[in-house]
């Protein structure tokens, strides 16, 4: 939708903003037309529209005077008037065709007897304005002599002043028509060369601001609309701004010359009016395209709270304004496009709206960190809390607020809004992938990396975040791509400590993992409330229990063990250091595996060995041996138990081989191909994996950390 100003011209001195509106609509007042001459011509010919002045031409003193526009009846949807103008054979001389024009200046012409034959218009209106487009409705019709000729569509805005010297502007029977100093003419405003008249002056600050040079080709039976815009030169700005305005609506080729002009060709306009645009033409949110945006579409909703420096748009009005204001309390920001003519014309403005979100509730969840960087868990978990808004709309948020990176510095506040949302069976699950804008976090005295890592990706982070909300606790997966950093991967998680004093699972589902518990050199026995491998805690060969005969408890080799299950681990060297992982833990229920008269059993806390079984060396081989009646196995561990009486110790097969060394590498005998987590290969069918440094592998395929 666009409103338009009627097109305003003089009407006996300067034009203001308050002034009459004239008949753009050629509804109002016709008045006689007075031809004007340089010899001061005072007769009357033919009719015009107020304001504005028709071609008509008044020979000599009267004689050859022509006219060349008229008002018709039923104007563009059948009423009103329009003006009609047709190229007509001089009254005097039919050889000479006088050219049909309307201008919002004057028109002059000059001939000697039919020849040295020249014409145009000077002047125009008083014009403050930024028009967009110059608007109206025609049909048009050609006669024989010229059935080609195109009609035209001039008009230019401009300040300053042009004169022209000895332009000879009256019409002769014979000998010199009278000179004068033309000011404004049309072709030295555009910029165009003339036959007729002396040299050109202009005021320092004459400049040619817009223009409109169009066309009309073939006929027109229907009423039919042109639009047409303005070509602005790039002078237009705070200190250059129009102060003057002309347009011509010709039938015929208006730069084209007396010769091209032909005879009958006929132009009718209508409803002639000036476009202002006020509009958006643009509309972005944080360097993004807002979603769906059109111009004729007025609402938008963003799935982000309100940040004025993020919000950018532009208006599609050459000299349109564009403001826009902001309630915190409905979230509501509102656009508002006037165009340029909105002090002639108060309904001439659009306003759009958007609704960004809003807080309503703000859930706090408290939790520990941990922190994957290059495929390694840095630094033991630490405290944090994770904030999850609700917003207006049934829209989600996740804040990650004061982010650290342990030995690295700061990282900053990590926020996305929009996420997706299901829940289930009381259960919320929050997910969301996009590009988001690290800030800093609150401590003035911390060197917060995020923002200046955000900008070197171009302004904008990919985050991909899934949370799980279930009885007021929280979990989440939050894996930042850092372009300088790789993927960090954060996990907001319980955390569980597995010691030698056993372990202590509240609930199931992720957690982070501190692993303190120790493990001798040889073989040791492992129960964990999660799925792992052996690799994964140092081990060379994992062996479950498989069978039980009255010679010996078979155990065979396996590469994953499964959540409180029992196992047998051999370790080549003692591990005491504390490590970290993030692992999906189960409840803690230890399972028992049972074969034959014996049962393999893991606990997670100390237990006595009363009456139970535990490994021990014999002679230097692994058995099971009865427990001290002061004994306790610590947790995280397992045991033995047999419904056979007397049993006062069982040897221990792996794969058939008696425990012991000998027997390890017998069942872990194997070539090693060896990789860093790059792809770049460090050992190639090697026997051991001594002399590795600490770290992770690709072994075999297969991760595993030397530690």
């Amino acid at each position: 939708m666009e409103k338009r100003l009627l097109v305003m011209a003089l009407l006996g001195g300067a034009l203001t903003v308050q002034a009459q509106q004239v008949n753009g609509s050629f509804d109002e007042e016709w008045v006689d037309c007075v031809p004007w001459t340089s010899g001061n011509n005072k007769t009357t010919k033919g009719m015009q529209p107020l304001g504005w002045t028709v071609s008509h031409v008044i020979g000599v003193n009267g004689l050859g005077a022509t006219e060349v526009g008229s008002k018709v009846e039923e104007g563009y949807e059948g009423t009103g008037y329009a003006l009609q103008l047709r190229n007509s054979a001089n009254s005097l001389m039919a050889s000479q065709i006088v050219p049909a024009y309307v201008t919002l200046g004057t028109s002059w012409s000059t001939s000697v007897m039919g020849k040295q034959n020249d014409g145009g218009t000077f002047g125009g209106v008083s014009f403050t304005f930024v028009p967009d487009a110059l608007r109206f409705f025609y049909k048009r019709s050609h006669g024989e002599t010229a059935p080609t000729e195109p009609a035209s569509v001039v008009a230019y805005l401009w300040k300053g002043t042009y004169t022209q010297s000895s332009v000879p502007a009256n019409i002769v029977a014979w000998g010199t028509p009278k000179s004068v100093s033309m000011i404004d003419r049309d072709r030295n405003i555009l910029g165009k060369s003339t036959t007729k008249g002396g040299s050109v002056t202009k005021t320092e600050d004459a400049t040619c601001i817009a223009t409109i040079e169009h066309y009309i080709e073939g006929d027109a039976t229907e009423w039919t609309e042109c639009l047409v815009p303005f070509k602005y030169d790039e002078t237009l700005g705070v200190d250059v701004q129009p102060e003057k305005l002309n347009i011509i609506l010709s039938a015929n080729d208006y730069f084209g010359g007396s010769d091209a002009v032909g005879k009958d060709n006929m132009l009718i306009v209508d409803e002639v009016s000036l476009v202002y645009y006020s509009q958006l033409a643009s509309l972005s949110y944080n360097g993004t395209p807002v979603a769906g945006f059109d111009k004729d579409t007025y609402v938008y909703n963003i799935d982000e709270t309100f940040d004025e420096s993020k919000l950018q748009y532009a208006a599609d009005g050459k000299g349109a304004s564009a403001t826009h204001r902001y309630d915190a309390a409905t979230g509501k920001c509102v656009i508002r496009v006037e165009g340029n003519d909105i002090s002639a014309n108060a309904e001439n403005y659009h306003e759009y709206t958007i609704n960004f979100v809003v807080p309503v509730h703000v859930n706090t969840y408290a939790n520990t960190l941990s922190v994957n960087l290059l495929e390694m868990y840095i630094g033991a978990p630490q405290s944090a809390n994770i904030e999850v808004t609700e917003y207006t709309r049934g829209v989600y948020g996740l804040s990650l607020k004061n982010f650290m990176l342990e030995g690295l510095g700061g990282v900053g506040n990590i926020e996305m809004i929009g996420l997706t949302v299901t829940e289930q069976n009381g259960a919320i699950h929050l997910s969301g992938n996009k590009k988001i804008a690290i800030t800093p976090g609150d401590d003035p005295n911390v060197e917060w990396m995020g923002p200046d890592l955000t900008m070197a990706a171009g302004g904008a982070i990919p985050v991909a975040i899934e949370a799980d909300i279930q009885g007021g606790l929280m979990t989440a997966t939050i894996n930042i791509n850092f372009p300088e950093l790789r993927v960090i991967k954060v996990v907001f998680a319980p955390e569980l400590t597995i010691s030698d004093e056993g372990c202590t699972v509240a609930a199931s589902g992720l957690h982070n993992v501190v692993m303190q518990r120790q493990f001798k050199q040889g073989w040791n026995t492992v129960c964990l409330p999660f799925a792992t491998t052996p690799a994964a805690l140092g081990a060379v060969s994992a062996q479950a229990f498989h069978s039980a005969d009255d010679a010996a408890l078979n155990f065979v080799a396996v590469e994953e063990l499964v959540a409180n299950t029992p196992y047998l681990l051999f370790f080549e060297n003692a591990v005491t250091d504390e490590t970290y992982t993030v692992e999906p833990v189960e409840a803690a229920a230890p399972i028992s595996v049972t074969h034959g008269d014996f049962t393999f059993t893991g606990t997670y806390e100390p237990v006595s060995m009363a009456g139970k079984y535990g490994v021990a060396k014999v002679d230097g081989v692994d058995k099971i041996v009865p427990g001290g009646p002061n004994a306790t196995v610590k947790g995280t561990r397992a045991y033995f138990t047999t419904t056979k009486a007397g049993v006062k110790e069982m040897a221990l097969l792996i794969d058939g081989v008696a425990t012991g060394v000998d027997a390890v590498e017998a069942a872990s005998q194997e070539c090693y191909d060896v990789y860093t987590p790059a792809g770049v290969q460090v050992r190639k069918g090697a026997a051991s994996l001594d002399g590795l440094r600490k770290g992770l592998y690709i072994v075999n395929g297969k991760k595993m950390i030397i530690k």
